[in-house]
């Protein structure tokens, strides 16, 4: 087995050649493409306990699945630069430790090896929460959208959002399409006993919660004037509303908080729900505990 450097900057993805595996694959390349970036391929083995870390750096044959997936690069995007690298043990740690230096991890969502066993097992959240950069979890198959098909965004009032936004601005923007911007809310169970109708109460609501919206996206629709913004203020739950618009976008941009702790948009089932319905890619951006990147801080979270 080798272990070969992750670059850094790279477009890291996590392979195990199942279905899922190759459709991340796919979406890595052609990201990769788009951004002029190179892209690591990983695959983790389970490691036997008599395995010492010197027989781990031996230079051996590379790996069925690594070659296959280098011959896919290849074949798809023959002046791509691909790196590898097939580390020992869980692919959780591996990702985590890549994404100190990857621009962006790219996982599977379904499929019947490590990577894939390890999704069932919520490695999308375990490695989201605890990530050093964005992490992209692409269900197969991988339909093919419009030339045209917006990037949406779930938007909330947490403190991190804006790091979210530039991510999502960012992606629209480079893309040259629009930008869905979904705030999700629901009713407070108060009004049922608030003495006023209803319909007021409803009324309200909304004002609040579009109110809300307008000031999270607030500077970035100045900063990117290119992007078109679509505001959808949405009264259900969040997965419902993320779900719903999964269905025509080419990408899905949501926060995670550090510390194992998911909040906002994703919290506890939300997030594995969300990761199990969407129809499009999920980008997961996450943000350690206790930061927030502000507007002047743009071009670092972008660059």
């Amino acid at each position: 087995m080798t272990t070969n450097e992750v670059p850094s900057g790279a477009i890291v993805v996590g392979v195990d050649g199942s279905t899922a595996s190759q459709a991340a694959l796919h979406w890595a390349v052609r990201e990769a493409t788009l951004r002029d970036l190179w892209v690591h391929v990983l695959h983790a083995t389970d490691a036997a306990p008599w395995l010492t870390a010197d027989y781990a750096r031996e230079p051996r044959a590379v790996d069925p699945v690594i070659s296959a997936a280098l011959r896919d690069v290849r074949r798809r995007v023959p002046g791509l630069v691909a790196t590898w690298s097939e580390p020992l043990g869980s692919p959780i740690p591996a990702l985590i430790d890549a994404s100190r230096i990857a621009d962006t991890i790219v996982v599977g969502g379904r499929g019947a090896g490590a990577i894939s066993s390890a999704v069932k097992g919520s490695i999308a959240v375990q490695v989201g929460a605890q990530a050093r950069c964005p992490v992209v979890v692409v269900r197969a198959p991988l339909v093919a959208r419009a030339v045209d098909a917006a990037v949406a965004v779930g938007v909330d009032d947490n403190r991190q959002m804006d790091l979210v936004l530039a991510y999502a601005f960012a992606e629209a923007s480079r893309r040259g399409v629009p930008l869905v911007a979904v705030h999700a809310w629901q009713q407070d169970p108060g009004a049922y006993v608030s003495g006023l109708p209803m319909w007021a109460e409803g009324e309200d609501g909304f004002r609040q919660e579009r109110e809300l919206l307008r000031r999270c996206l607030n500077g970035w629709v100045e900063r990117f004037p290119e992007v078109e913004v679509r505001r959808r203020t949405l009264r259900t739950g969040a997965v419902e509303a993320l779900v719903r618009q999964s269905e025509d976008a080419c990408l899905l941009v949501v926060g995670t908080r550090g510390g194992h702790e998911l909040g906002g948009l994703l919290f506890g089932s939300v997030s594995q729900r969300v990761l199990r319905h969407a129809y499009c890619p999920v980008v997961l951006v996450h943000a350690p505990r206790g930061t927030s990147i502000g507007i002047a801080d743009h071009s670092a979270v972008t660059a």
